[in-house]
């Protein structure tokens, strides 16, 4: 197999329990993560990440300050990050209907150190892949971009040249290539000098 490429991802732990955040950290391969912040409550939580994003946000309910059901709502729909919501065997059902249709993953306790970090390595996962994918449409983003100007640009060349839009394509295509550039660069300079 090929060799994996080492990504290193940021979780948020939640929790009013300290119990938690040491079954947490022994769960976890601190190798694979770049930062573990750890939070006690969900006013706190919110203020954070107003300020910092994180791959995965692990909540253990209940919170001092509400259940964190909402806080794993709110972090779904606001942030592009991974929740996992832990969560008593007992409410696990309720919990899972009022919080899944937001993407919100839930776990029950007791729960295996293997379970949970197994759980938080495919939240991890599926952000290596969102990352691909904003990137890609991002790039794609760019060449409909550079298609529109060299498009405005032949139009140009066609009504103030009097060129063909081939004659005009061409144009453009060559000046790219002769000075080794793009053929946007060459397009916005055709815009801005008319």
């Amino acid at each position: 197999m090929g060799e994996k490429r080492e990504i290193r991802y940021s979780l948020l732990v939640i929790s009013s329990e300290d119990k938690f955040f040491s079954f947490f950290s022994r769960a976890m391969d601190s190798r694979r993560y770049e930062t573990v912040d750890v939070i006690k409550s969900a006013a706190q939580a919110r203020r954070e990440l107003l300020t910092r994003t994180y791959d995965v946000v692990v909540i253990n309910m209940p919170l001092s300050d509400e259940t964190g059901m909402e806080l794993s709502i709110d972090i779904s729909e606001k942030y592009n990050s991974g929740v996992i919501l832990v969560t008593s065997e007992d409410k696990k059902w309720d919990t899972g209907n009022y919080v899944s249709d937001y993407g919100v993953m839930v776990l029950s306790k007791p729960i295996s150190g293997q379970a949970l970090s197994q759980s938080v390595r495919t939240l991890c996962g599926i952000q290596r892949k969102f990352r691909h994918e904003q990137k890609r449409a991002i790039t794609l983003e760019d060449k409909m971009k550079e298609i529109r100007i060299v498009n405005k640009a032949k139009w140009i060349l066609i009504d103030k040249e009097g060129m063909s839009e081939e004659n005009a394509h061409r144009t453009i295509e060559k000046a790219a290539m002769d000075r080794c550039v793009s053929k946007g660069q060459i397009a916005r300079e055709i815009i801005d000098s008319h």
